[in-house]
């Protein structure tokens, strides 16, 4: 019998004003799930009339996704955050939205918010220098909403010429950077190369740091003369089971935060599940292997 996967975002209110813990599919069954939730909660064990009211099988097998809300449920607390319940189907399609060159207070913002109408997650690949501490909040929330982030250097330089030490410091200093911010459950797992440039002695480099090279259906938003119908008339058409789709959320990139939602609207009557990269190679039971180039998984 197959099973559904249930793909949660464990929040709780705690130093930072939200740490987010989040965790890719690892076999856990409900009951783990809740364990884990509890500790970080600070939740007593549950009673057993409080066992009762979970609507799901203690033996389920389940992500560390959307237990918050089972639990917040059971528990009857006001401490911990609402968060977003997302149910995967892993026998119907699905698909990785990626976004470049944040974070921001601007459109980062604007892509944030069109994403959390709809229960959408995405990943991130972030641009360390632009992470400072009115776009960190910016990352703090969109963490909390399950979203992952994930390495696009330091500066944006292309690195197909780079030495190898200016590569491991950029991209280093880049998670670190991540981490600091979002704790080290958040250390990203995937890169993406400046201008998409690579090299043969450049990508040995990065596999030496243990990251894949991500690359993905590209809307072309980065060009000056694009519109929201220009992106959504290069992504939508060709998008698959498995595919990773490349946009911006950078502070020029209007165009991509102004048609977002049609986007989105338009792969979910598809019916097209959206979920982060970590989660899209782990549901799709690929091992990711550092080095290698995905434009899609599966």
């Amino acid at each position: 019998m197959k099973k559904k996967v249930f793909v949660m975002v464990i929040s709780a209110a705690m130093t930072f004003g939200l740490l987010a813990v989040h965790s890719a599919a690892e076999g856990l069954t409900a009951l783990d799930a809740l364990a884990v939730l509890k500790h970080v909660a600070g939740v007593e064990p549950l009673s057993a009339e409080q066992r009762a009211k979970l609507d799901f099988a203690e033996d389920r097998l389940v992500t560390t996704a959307d237990a918050l809300a089972v639990l917040k449920k059971a528990v009857g607390t006001g401490t911990l955050p609402d968060a977003p319940e997302r149910i995967i189907d892993p026998s119907k399609p699905m698909i990785a939205l990626t976004f470049d060159d944040g974070p921001n207070t601007t459109n980062a913002v604007l892509v944030l918010d069109e994403l959390e109408k709809r229960g959408i997650v995405a990943t991130f690949f972030v641009i360390g220098g632009n992470i400072n501490d009115q776009s960190a909040e910016v990352m703090k929330r969109s963490y909390g909403l399950g979203n992952e982030f994930a390495n696009h250097s330091w500066g944006w330089n292309s690195m197909g010429g780079m030495e190898a030490e200016n590569i491991i410091k950029s991209l280093t200093d880049t998670s670190n950077k991540i981490v600091e911010v979002l704790g080290e459950n958040a250390r990203p797992k995937f890169f993406r190369a400046p201008n998409l440039n690579t090299s043969p002695a450049m990508i040995e480099t990065v596999a030496e740091l243990g990251y894949p090279l991500m690359e993905g259906i590209m809307g072309n938003d980065w060009e000056g003369n694009a519109t929201p119908e220009s992106i959504f008339n290069l992504v939508v058409p060709k998008v698959k089971d498995g595919s990773i789709i490349l946009l911006h959320d950078g502070g020029s990139n209007n165009a991509t935060a102004e048609g977002i939602g049609a986007i989105l609207d338009a792969l979910i009557e598809e019916g097209f599940q959206f979920v982060t990269l970590s989660e899209l190679f782990e549901l799709k039971g690929v091992e990711i292997e550092a080095g290698k180039k995905y434009a899609s998984v599966g």
